[in-house]
């Protein structure tokens, strides 16, 4: 049995060494490559080595600002909004389909009175008409209506700055034609 696995062994051995000689003759140098050769040397030739000159990079003056006292300094704010806790906004209530539109793509297009109560039409920018009233919410911003007359929507919005707090910003929609 020992016998047989020596065989069987250098039998393979053969085998692997006929395949390596095959392999290692077909990358053989002296095969027929001109026509590889003759269409490089005609890419060399064509081809512009010439890299073209860079333009020349103006050189410009620092500015050097000088804080008087007529001018704001425009590194701090211009303006002192009054920022809110974060508890200000209702995250618990379930949010109303027009808050997924941005108030941009919404159009103020009439209004309705029933009874006392006073609704306006709303289209969004896929011309789906939408009713409100008093207290609904519209916006991404969490707008909350505060008043619909005529030709307007009054709306606030509570908007977060960068350090999680919460202003709140008045908007408005027009009655548009």
């Amino acid at each position: 049995m020992l016998h047989n696995k020596h065989i069987l062994f250098s039998f393979f051995h053969v085998i692997l060494m006929i395949i390596t000689t095959i392999m290692l003759t077909a990358c053989d140098n002296t095969a027929n490559t001109s026509d590889l050769s003759q269409y490089i040397a005609h890419i060399k030739s064509t081809t512009q080595h010439a890299i073209p000159t860079l333009t020349t990079i103006t050189q410009i003056d620092a500015l050097v600002y000088k804080q008087d006292n007529i001018q704001r300094n425009p590194f701090t704010p211009s303006l002192k909004v009054e920022n809110k806790p974060a508890q200000r906004l209702n995250t618990n209530r379930i949010k109303e389909p027009l808050e997924s539109i941005a108030l941009s793509h919404l159009h103020m297009v009439g209004t309705v009175q029933i009874d006392s109560l006073f609704w306006a039409l709303i289209k969004d920018d896929e011309n789906h008409l939408y009713r409100v009233k008093k207290g609904n919410y519209l916006g991404e911003n969490s707008g909350k209506i505060t008043h619909i007359d005529t030709a307007t929507i009054e709306l606030i919005e509570i908007i977060s700055n960068e350090q999680g707090l919460f202003s709140e910003n008045h908007a408005k929609l027009l009655l548009t034609q």
